[in-house]
């Protein structure tokens, strides 16, 4: 059974609702399960071909890496919303990579509640866009999609 966006925010509130310890390594899960939420939209939105944004896999420097092509991708975009998007997401990989990567540094509550932000802003401006309305129903196709 393929999975659908809702049911990764809705995983993403399941594990909300379910507190434990120790808090940081909650707080680095929620952060990490919210921000593949978004990236999981971004990804649909991108490689749906009726949009017209084109995976943009480099730079005049360099090739840019799995995550980075998207959010990239969406900034450079012609919508200012998605630009808005790209641009969140870009700042909410940096958090998903400090909660998953850097364990010596500490994740705040005041990064939980950046990411947290950036969860609602990325999907409300995404909905919008889609649907034109709250709470898409797209399915991810997960053959698209790779993760660094």
């Amino acid at each position: 059974m393929p999975v659908s966006i809702d049911d990764i925010y809705e995983q993403k509130t399941q594990i909300e609702a379910n507190s434990f310890k120790p808090k940081e390594a909650y707080n680095r899960l929620l952060i990490s399960r919210g921000y593949y939420a978004s990236f999981s939209y971004a990804c649909e939105i991108v490689n749906n071909k009726k949009h017209g944004i084109n995976l943009i896999k480099k730079d005049k420097y360099r090739s840019y890496g799995s995550h980075e092509c998207y959010y990239e991708s969406l900034m450079q975009c012609n919508d200012d919303r998605l630009t808005e998007v790209g641009t969140k997401l870009k700042k909410y990989h940096s958090l998903r990579k400090k909660a998953d990567y850097k364990l010596k540094k500490h994740v705040t509550d005041a990064d939980l509640d950046l990411a947290n932000q950036y969860l609602e802003e990325c999907k409300e401006l995404m909905d919008v866009f889609v649907n034109g309305k709250s709470n898409p129903s797209l399915t991810l196709n997960t053959s698209t999609i790779t993760t660094a």
